[in-house]
Order: structure tokens, then sequence, then C-alpha cells
């Protein structure tokens, strides 16, 4: 009983984080892939760990702002690691450490 809670809460989970991914991108509009499945431009490679492909870079700032905005309006309270790799450059364009607004109240 316990597992199958379990495993519907981080069911939810995902997918809210995915929504909000997906909203941030439109919103951003740094995909070049517009009209694509979700599934083409949002991969989970891990508990937690999401790869997203994006066309252009957006400011570090701008980022933070909409991914944890839209993480909220999806009832996603959790801090995150966030970074943006360059794969032509072969670098990490810029990191962040995201908390979110409940870990403020700790």
């Amino acid at each position: 009983m316990v597992e199958t809670v379990f495993n519907l809460e981080e069911e939810h989970f995902n997918i809210s984080v995915v929504k909000g991914i997906r909203v941030m991108l439109t919103n951003l509009e740094i995909t070049k892939t517009q009209g694509l499945p979700t599934k083409k431009l949002i991969a989970v490679f891990y508990v937690n760990t999401y790869l997203v492909k994006i066309g252009t870079i957006p400011p570090k700032d701008t980022l933070q702002n909409y991914f944890i905005n839209e993480l909220e309006d999806f009832d996603v309270w959790a801090d995150c690691n966030a970074g943006l790799y360059n794969h032509y450059q072969k670098r990490y364009v810029y990191e962040y450490y995201q908390p979110s607004a409940a870990s403020h109240f700790t």
C-alpha cells in the first residue's frame, strides 16, 4: 500500500515537472522545434533528472524566474539544480541552485 502511494506521488511529481517545463519553453520561445511532441524535447534520465532540448540560451535570470514560477504553478515545491550545456562548445554556459518558495519557511 505505501509503495503504491509513493509510486503515484512520484508519477504526479514527474508529470507536474514536465508540464511546468513545457509551459516555460512555450513562454520563453526558446525551442526551435515548436510543434514537436514533448517526448522529443524532454527526457527523464534518472529519478528527478530531466534533459530539455532548447534552441537558444536565455539569460540566466530570465530562465530562473520562469522556471521556478512554472514549477510552483504546477505545485512542484522542490529545490533543484539546473544548468545549461552548450553541446557545440562542450561546456556548461551556466549552472545554478534554485530553492523553492517552501525552502524559505524552514
